[in-house]
């Protein structure tokens, strides 16, 4: 058997020093993919917002509906797709094993990574992510924050919880983001809430030698990527293990038209945007967080100096029944704290005038028209600022202080 000579290949890992993992990350970016064949999407410099946001820019998520299963390893392990994406996936995997063993140059004991298809991670619920997400915010929230300056010996109510969460979130943003649409339009969120992505490893992102050697360098490779590509599949250009269903593409399109839906109602039909979510998420977040935090910190001590000692004493936090929690934050407060994190995640930096104006407009539209109006507003406007665009293969699609 003859050794396999590693020169050429891209050696690019986190461990390396800041100036060879440059090097190396540039040459597998520019040198390491075939430039003959089907061309992969660039989920981490080119499109990092594909199948997160649709055609007018806003953030959406597969809502689940028109499911099918893709596998079923086990009772814990389901992975599922849109149907269409399934059905594409399914044609793809079929033809890939029926060609594989046709195929004699068809390498499954060498080159392993390659020698057959099987689903190993799919859809990932957003909801749950940005749970997990906020519940890591809180936690850092709860044992960092709150004891730095005294801060925990100053928060008795509620009211002195969300001042000193507005005061964590700004020291966050806009590096980090607390409400489902600032988290999905992060690169904390992952692609796969979109339905549009299929992994068949389970491989290291920032490991360029293994994606080069086991997967481009593969004997397969070619195999591999043109069948995906013929049933509407791109490769993900860093992880290369990871299928995206390209909505732009002649093949997919048959099979969404099999499934009745066109690239220009999809998103209409099976995705929700995250914004008419936001503020309840948000209620339901502070207040079961502020309760969480009340059941397992239920006093602290405060001390006070006197004239010849200290006095010491146990202070019970004020807990809060939702009947009360409902009436003295209404929805013109929910408004005005959702469009300031907004805001501030976005890192758009509004005078006060400017912000008062959007906020009083946001809250007239609330009375008149509704909730979802209200938020539609705010998408909108911050929206205005900042430049989000869908791509695929067929198509190119400091400020104001929060005060209570």
């Amino acid at each position: 058997m003859p050794v396999f000579n590693d020169t050429y290949l891209a050696k690019g890992i986190n461990d390396l020093g800041a100036k060879n993992l440059y090097e190396e990350r540039i040459y597998y970016k520019l040198g390491a993919y075939p430039l003959y064949g089907p061309q992969p999407l660039d989920l981490w410099y080119k499109v990092p917002l594909y199948g997160k946001i649709d055609h007018e820019g806003d953030a959406v998520f597969w809502t689940g509906y028109y499911g099918k299963v893709l596998s079923k390893a086990n009772a814990s392990s389901v992975s599922i797709a849109p149907d269409f994406v399934a059905e594409a996936f399914e044609n793809f995997k079929t033809e890939y094993k029926n060609s594989a063993m046709l195929n004699k140059k068809h390498d499954t004991f060498t080159e392993p990574a390659l020698a057959e298809i099987k689903v190993v991670r799919g859809y990932t619920d957003v909801h749950q992510e940005h749970r997990n997400h906020f519940q890591t915010f809180h936690n850092i929230f709860s044992s960092d924050f709150l004891r730095e300056n005294g801060r925990e010996q100053k928060m008795r109510t509620f009211d002195d919880y969300l001042k000193f969460f507005v005061e964590a979130a700004e020291s966050i943003m806009p590096y980090s983001a607390l409400t489902k649409t600032g988290y999905i339009l992060s690169n904390l969120c992952t692609n796969r809430i979109s339905g549009l992505i299929i992994e068949i490893a389970n491989a290291p992102a920032g490991n360029d030698y293994i994606k080069h050697k086991n997967y481009i360098k593969n004997g397969n490779f070619n195999m591999y990527r043109n069948f995906a590509r013929k049933h509407g599949f791109l490769l993900d250009k860093n992880m290369p293990w990871r299928l995206i269903a390209d909505i732009t593409t002649i093949e997919m399109k048959k099979y969404m038209s099999n499934a009745g839906i066109s690239t220009e109602d999809l998103f209409e039909k099976y995705y929700e945007k995250s914004h008419h979510h936001d503020i309840q998420t948000l209620k339901v977040e502070l207040y079961e967080f502020y309760k969480q935090y009340v059941q397992v910190y239920p006093t602290f001590q405060r001390v006070t100096p006197t004239r010849h000692s200290t006095k010491v004493c146990l202070i019970k936090r004020e807990a809060i029944s939702k009947a009360e929690f409902e009436k003295r934050y209404d929805m013109n407060f929910w408004i005005k704290l959702y469009l300031y994190l907004r805001t501030k995640e976005s890192n758009l930096n509004m005078g006060k005038s400017q912000f008062d104006a959007k906020m009083r407009h946001a809250q007239k539209l609330f009375q008149y028209k509704g909730l979802t109006e209200a938020t539609d507003y705010i998408n909108m406007e911050i929206r205005r600022f900042t430049e989000r665009t869908f791509e695929g293969e067929g198509t190119k699609p400091g400020g104001y202080k929060f005060t209570f």
